[in-house]
């Protein structure tokens, strides 16, 4: 029994161990600084990146802008071209060239109902010229 009872008096004498799951805080004095900073670098980032945005969208705007301006040049070119053709075919009735670039030009332009108005007059002269044929098929497509 003594035996027994020195095994009691050891488990009796040793001190309750608490569970290992537990982590050290610590206390740092300069978080509030680091946050400042934090907040800082936020802040430059944000207008770094609405810069960037601003920049990107000046560019893609001055090339649609010069883009633009090819545009124009080229359909004042087109309008230009059609009246000087316009002032042949008053001068030249019959003559199926005249009709034919007028009419080119109004599809180069868009406008398919006076190109179609003007290949007619062409066909009308000429039934079998092959470049007003070919131009009446890419109207029939449209």
């Amino acid at each position: 029994m003594n035996q027994n009872m020195s095994k009691v008096k050891i488990k009796k004498l040793k001190k309750p161990q608490f569970p290992r799951i537990y982590r050290r805080i610590t206390e740092n004095k300069d978080f509030p600084h680091v946050l400042k900073i934090l907040k800082k670098m936020t802040i430059v980032f944000i207008f770094a990146v609405i810069f960037v945005f601003i920049l990107f969208t000046a560019v893609d705007l001055q090339r649609n802008f010069v883009k633009n301006q090819q545009i124009q040049a080229q359909r004042q070119k087109l309008i230009h071209e059609i009246n000087i053709w316009k002032s042949f075919s008053d001068k030249y009735k019959n003559y199926k060239e005249v009709y034919f670039q007028i009419a080119v030009r109004e599809f180069q332009l868009g406008n398919f109902k006076s190109a179609n108005q003007y290949l007619q007059k062409t066909l009308f002269i000429d039934p079998n010229y092959e470049e007003a044929l070919k131009l009446q098929r890419e109207l029939s497509n449209k």
